[in-house]
């Protein structure tokens, strides 16, 4: 479990951001606070007196909250003023959208300083963005690919059959999105796992006008939760929901699928705007874990303990054992 949630993080720093992790102090801390507000604020979800700010402040966990919540600043603040002291030193390679000899790679972090090196966008607006992408991008990420890691120790037969996919292609040290997306059984794997076991289990939403639903009125404004664990375990859309198929989202079994059966990544205006960066990068991992190492079960699936929070976790770490192929 360890050493994902540091690949993720690490992962989505250097990509998105453009620091490497090892030049950032903090990171078990920020990670152990990310858990523990998530916990905080998904207990006061649960529970509407704690909607009432004034209650929370008074006899919730306001305080622990408020201290995990500058823990998160201050790491991102790190990450901000490491890029920052980057781009000032290198102001000669700044972003020039009109140039185009420049091939440099620019994280979305870089495109930032240079908006606002232009006036475009405020520090604030920077730490905003830095703190939403990181908090989105890193915990859901890991979660999926340590059970998608769990699925296929449990199922070597899954797990050969995306071997093969992977041993397909031929050029591993100049690998595409095109190449990732090609990789169809391997995506279907992802799927699956996202469907019986979503990295965010459930989502809010508020109404914007009244709305009758299966004859009960919800008044405009009026808070909403959507499950997304059980929409996507109903039979009706997904026979025997709790037997791990991934061939069910090969193309010849979804054409019929209603649009919003599979819904992992939430749906509308409001889905995940990361949602393909991360599949991405899921698929990138799994490409390299799988083409070199055999995955052997540790933890099984049956043994889980779910545990209730803004992201789907486990009561116990999880592990699996990484046995080295032989060509």
């Amino acid at each position: 479990s360890d050493v994902i949630d540091e690949f993720s993080l690490n992962n989505v720093c250097e990509t998105a951001l453009g620091v490497k992790l090892n030049d950032i102090d903090g990171e078990s801390e920020y990670r152990a606070a990310i858990h523990n507000f998530g916990t905080i604020q998904a207990k006061r979800t649960c529970n509407p007196l704690m909607y009432y700010r004034i209650i929370f402040y008074l006899f919730g966990q306001y305080s622990e909250s408020k201290r995990y919540i500058e823990i998160i600043h201050n790491f991102s603040g790190k990450i901000i003023s490491k890029k920052r002291e980057e781009f000032l030193k290198d102001k000669g390679r700044n972003i020039d959208k009109e140039n185009s000899e420049i091939k440099t790679r620019y994280a979305m972090l870089d495109t930032l300083l240079y908006e606002e090196a232009q006036g475009l966008i405020d520090h604030q607006a920077i730490c905003e963005e830095v703190d939403t992408f990181m908090f989105e991008g890193f915990d859901t990420t890991s979660t999926c690919l340590k059970l998608v890691l769990l699925n296929l120790g449990q199922y070597p037969d899954v797990q050969e059959r995306c071997h093969q996919e992977i041993a397909s292609l031929t050029d591993f040290e100049n690998l595409t999105v095109f190449d990732f997306n090609n990789l169809e059984y391997l995506g279907c794997v992802v799927k699956e796992t996202l469907r019986m076991h979503p990295s965010v289990p459930f989502i809010g939403r508020q109404c914007t006008k009244e709305t009758v639903l299966n004859g009960l009125i919800l008044p405009t404004n009026t808070q909403i939760s959507i499950h997304i664990y059980d929409i996507m375990r109903d039979s009706k859309h997904f026979p025997e929901p709790s037997v791990f198929k991934p061939e069910r989202f090969l193309p010849e079994n979804t054409r019929n699928m209603h649009p919003f059966a599979f819904v992992p990544f939430s749906a509308g205006l409001r889905n995940c705007i990361g949602q393909k960066f991360a599949m991405l990068e899921i698929k990138a991992a799994l490409v390299a874990i799988i083409r070199t190492y055999r995955v052997l079960p540790v933890t099984r699936m049956k043994d889980l303990v779910l545990e209730y929070g803004i992201t789907l976790r486990t009561k116990q770490k999880l592990f699996v054992k990484l046995k080295p192929r032989i060509n």
